[in-house]
């Protein structure tokens, strides 16, 4: 279920909830986040990481335009990834196993490494 997968990553990036993406794609809610739970599994030392000895300079960082950007392909994802704001908001959110814009950031570094 591949496609399942990154369908779900993506609406994620879209900022959209668990449920209304199952319905969605035509899936079970606990299917997706099990995918979602691994995704964390995978990536959560990785995005320590990523912002260790970082500086936050912002605590509550808009990443939407760049999350934006892309998605409509305007940006790679390695400019998204070591763009300021979004490590900000890793830095910020990294804990937080629920938040939408961290399950897209791990879905894209994790793709970007495979």
């Amino acid at each position: 279920m591949a496609d399942s997968e990154q369908e779900l990553f993506l609406c994620r990036c879209r900022h959209k909830a668990v449920k209304d993406i199952a319905k969605k794609i035509g899936v079970k809610k606990a299917y997706l986040e099990k995918l979602i739970l691994k995704n964390i599994a995978d990536t959560d030392s990785i995005m320590q990481r990523l912002v260790e000895g970082r500086t936050v300079k912002k605590l509550n960082p808009d990443i939407s335009p760049i999350i934006r950007q892309y998605l409509e392909g305007n940006i790679s994802a390695e400019e998204l990834l070591r763009n300021d704001d979004v490590l900000d908001y890793i830095a910020v959110k990294i804990k937080d196993h629920h938040d939408r814009y961290m399950d897209c950031i791990r879905f894209i570094y994790k793709n970007i490494t495979k």
